[in-house]
């Protein structure tokens, strides 16, 4: 298969990806903010809205995103946020 027949296919590909990941930010950003606008943090809910952040943080709005919840999450649990700032690391750090 020659560079041009493969780049066809690709290009298709990381446009699904990107616009999935976009629909990803789209669908978590309200909720972090809503997380972050409470007094209280649901341990569980963190946690789950971590794990899928993570699947986006290979693109710059996830990752900012991620981040903002790592930051707001900090003062209330510092173990839980350098464990998911590690799996991010190991996941997508070059």
């Amino acid at each position: 298969m020659d560079a041009h027949t493969l780049a066809k296919k690709i290009v298709p590909l990381a446009r699904e990806i990107q616009a999935l990941c976009e629909q990803g930010v789209a669908h978590w950003e309200p909720r972090v903010d809503a997380m972050i606008a409470t007094d209280g943090w649901d341990k569980q809910e963190v946690e789950r809205a971590f794990e899928h952040l993570l699947d986006l943080a290979q693109h710059d709005e996830g990752l900012r995103l991620f981040k903002k919840l790592c930051r707001a999450y900090w003062a209330t649990d510092p173990n839980t946020v350098a464990s998911y700032v590690q799996q991010y690391r190991e996941m997508w750090d070059s």
